[in-house]
């Protein structure tokens, strides 16, 4: 018997006596897309500041106008690093920008001292990691099941967005999608070669991740 056997009408389908329904595992998606948005938005503080807001586009249009070489294999090298996306720049000190951009969030946030030095407060430092955490795990969840068939753990655990002395970036952004690539192992040893698998992620999902 096969492990997996599909309904008639292939809404559904059957595995180990568990059946899953492909609309609520679309729903699932675009629930988890929507926490994961709300997740982003706290951690871009963007109830007092919205830092894309200047850009002035759509989810696809932002990541079409990100450009990079794909064969690029400098040390150092990613699309945050291409010169063709300067605009970027601006968009790496968002969050702090931000605060440091309202009396109200500099107050929640920081500790001004006597001496003049400006210090994060433990409290929101732990409440921010927290959100980042959770967020990060929501991404991973996205990339497994939204980018076609699910990658083993080692694979999908071991995305790098630069290129290192090491090894190359498997992160990239292409005609407007974020590409995975990740490298099957299993056969290795008989072939001596790991096997290159390429995933293109949905443009929300893309966008949510960068």
């Amino acid at each position: 018997m096969p492990d997996i056997i599909w309904s008639a009408n292939k809404t559904s389908f059957t595995y180990q006596g568990d059946t899953f329904s492909i609309p609520l595992f679309r729903s699932l998606v675009q629930n988890l897309i929507a926490k994961g948005e709300r997740l982003l938005n706290d951690c871009l503080i963007t109830a007092e500041s919205d830092p894309f807001a200047s850009l002035s586009v759509n989810e696809a249009q932002f990541l079409e106008r990100i450009k990079e070489n794909p064969a690029e294999g400098t040390n150092g090298y990613s699309f945050l690093s291409d010169h063709r996306n300067n605009w970027l720049q601006p968009l790496q000190q968002a969050v702090l920008e931000a605060i440091l951009g309202s009396t109200k969030l500099k107050e929640k946030y920081l500790t001004c001292q006597k001496d003049g030095n400006i210090l994060w407060k433990v409290n929101f430092i732990k409440f921010y990691t927290s959100l980042v955490d959770r967020l990060l795990e929501v991404l991973l969840l996205l990339i497994h099941i939204s980018g076609g068939q699910p990658a083993r753990s080692p694979e999908i655990l071991d995305l790098t967005l630069w290129n290192s002395p090491t090894r190359r970036r498997n992160l990239h952004v292409i005609d407007g999608r974020v590409m995975v690539i990740t490298r099957y192992h299993k056969s290795m040893h008989r072939t001596d070669k790991a096997k290159v698998i390429s995933r293109f992620l949905p443009v929300n999902v893309s966008a949510l991740l960068l």
